[in-house]
């Protein structure tokens, strides 16, 4: 820190509304002070550079509190002048103070620009010499150096923004600054292309490397991500300077792109657009002319092994269904169409890889980052997974199939299809109803079809005054009668519940399931039938009508 004069003046540009906080002084005295503190920074100065060790800490603090004092008494004295030009007054000595501190900060800043160029190609000459586990310190400092270069730069673009604003000619300031600006742009560029480039062999070789060869080329890539992180830190500060000053820097621009991946609104620049897409066209072709034909021929290598997989997988999904089907005729069409479908599937991921392989594809990270997706899926669909546990329940304790009848999660019908998630049942009036399996299995199953026979429950009504055995008689007839009723077990006629003018008969016959409902109807029809010709009459409801004395109806309510 050979003299903090030039950083004050900059830093005076950040903080603009120090000055109007400050009570506007006297602005002789202002000039005065500003005078003072500049010198003793100078003696500061000085006494940095003979130091060492601890002094030296102490005179790096001191110079700090100074640069604060100064950057206040600076501002203050701006405004004052301002203020008092404004009135009239002659103020050409605080003027004079203010212009040569400017003049003065911007001479020392552009010989650190000097001095620090030079220090960073010392220390490039120092990197091509270093040893592989010494790369990565070199690099450091060539880092800290760069950052320090930016910052000279923008504080000579504060500096002469701040002669700008008191009214003095900042042309020649400004003109440095463009040209620096560039050459700097054009210098870190190139070196970023270099790295890159550097960074790319240096991984390829890692693969087949060993022993110290594989210890240097891991020193020299941990050195090459600190420069490609200072080289981008210093192209991107200088390209915001460069677009500050309406400099032309979409070349640069791109380049940050490409190496950084990161889209900004950069992009929108009609010029960083059109490189970008010029240079995107232009790899476009050269792949083209170099690598279109192989890659055609690879992709139309993939395609012919979906197809042949395809077709395997059809085969295959086939001849299981077909051993299954052969094997036990049991086997509930859930587990038959899983067998087939994780079996036909399984053999086109197969397919799918080697094709997968075949373009180039590495299959491991492929596999991982299909196990990671599975993971975060599997915690998104957690419903599904529900589903997916239900129908394997279902699965193995089979209480239905598809094709029989059954009410199930809310629903009544003929299961028609079933998968792993959800069961599709068909309402007797012909509605598709798609069921959770969830919504099934965690509710009470009544399959209707499961069994091969079922009792037909029927009761009828007849009037007290009706002979019992006669109409027990007449039932049995009808019941025994129907050739769709089963023998054994024999059907159960008895008197079931007596009402006040009526007693109930059950009639209780045994079917095959499939003959259910024509054995319920039947019966029914020839009951009634039987009933009208036999005289039995359906008993009609008796009402107690009670006539109270003196109290006359109101016909017309």
């Amino acid at each position: 820190m050979k003299n903090l004069v030039w950083m004050v003046l900059a830093l005076a540009l950040v903080v603009p509304g120090a000055a109007q906080e400050q009570e506007l002084a006297d602005p002789e005295v202002l000039a005065a002070q500003l005078q003072q503190e500049i010198a003793e920074l100078r003696e500061l100065g000085r006494r940095y550079t003979q130091a060492q060790g601890e002094e030296r800490l102490v005179i790096d603090t001191q110079q700090t509190r100074k640069a604060e004092v100064a950057i206040t008494l600076l501002l203050s004295l701006g405004a004052a002048v301002e203020r008092a030009e404004e009135e009239g007054r002659d103020v050409a000595g605080p003027r004079s103070v203010a212009e040569e501190a400017l003049a003065l900060g911007a001479r020392l800043n552009r010989e650190d620009v000097v001095t620090t160029s030079e220090r960073i190609a010392e220390l490039r000459a120092e990197r091509s010499t270093a040893e592989p586990d010494a790369l990565l310190s070199v690099e450091r400092r060539l880092t800290a150096a760069d950052a320090e270069l930016d910052q000279h730069l923008m504080w000579l673009e504060h500096i002469a923004g701040l002669r700008e604003r008191i009214g003095m000619d900042p042309r020649e300031d400004y003109a440095y600054l463009e040209r620096a600006l560039t050459g700097r742009a054009i210098e870190m560029g190139a070196q970023l292309e270099v790295t890159t480039d550097r960074r790319q062999a240096v991984e390829a070789q890692l693969d087949g490397a060993d022993g110290a060869d594989l210890t240097a080329l891991r020193a020299e890539q941990r050195a090459i991500r600190e420069r490609l992180h200072g080289t981008i830190s210093s192209l991107t500060a200088t390209v915001d300077m460069m677009e500050a000053r309406g400099m032309d820097a979409s070349r640069y621009q791109q380049l940050l792109i490409r190496a950084t991946g990161n889209v900004n609104t950069d992009i929108l620049d009609r010029r960083v657009a059109a490189g970008l897409i010029r240079e995107g066209w232009g790899n476009f072709t050269k792949w083209l002319s170099s690598s279109a034909p192989q890659f055609l021929f690879n992709v139309l290598v993939f395609l012919l092994i979906l197809m042949m997989f395809k077709f395997l997988s059809r085969f295959v999904g086939a001849v299981v269904k077909r051993a299954m089907s052969v094997a036990d005729s049991k086997v509930p069409a859930l587990a038959r169409n899983m067998a087939v479908s994780v079996v036909s599937r399984g053999v086109m991921l197969v397919g799918l890889l080697v094709g997968l392989s075949q373009l180039g594809i590495e299959i491991a990270p492929l596999l991982a980052g299909l196990g990671v997706a599975g993971f975060i899926i599997g915690f998104a669909l957690q419903d599904s997974l529900s589903n997916f546990a239900a129908g394997m329940m279902i699965l193995v304790y089979r209480p239905f199939d598809v094709g029989d009848t059954v009410e199930a999660g809310g629903v009544s019908g003929q299961v028609k299809h079933m998968s792993l998630v959800s069961t599709t049942v068909l309402t007797f009036d012909n509605q598709k109803l798609i069921v959770p399996n969830n919504k099934i299995w965690g509710g009470v199953i009544r399959n209707k079809t499961a069994e091969l026979t079922r009792r037909v429950d029927l009761v009828f009504s007849v009037g007290d005054t009706q002979d019992t055995a006669r109409v027990e008689s007449l039932l049995r007839d009808i019941a025994v009668a129907h050739p769709a009723v089963l023998e054994t077990p024999a059907p159960t006629i008895k008197v079931h519940a007596i009402g006040e003018s009526t007693y109930d008969v059950i009639v209780r016959p045994w079917a095959n399931t499939e003959d259910y409902w024509s054995v319920y109807w039947d019966i029914t029809r020839q009951v009634k039938d039987r009933f009208e010709a036999e005289g039995i009459a359906k008993p009609h409801p008796k009402h107690n009508v009670h006539v109270v004395e003196g109290v006359v109806p109101n016909v017309g309510a």
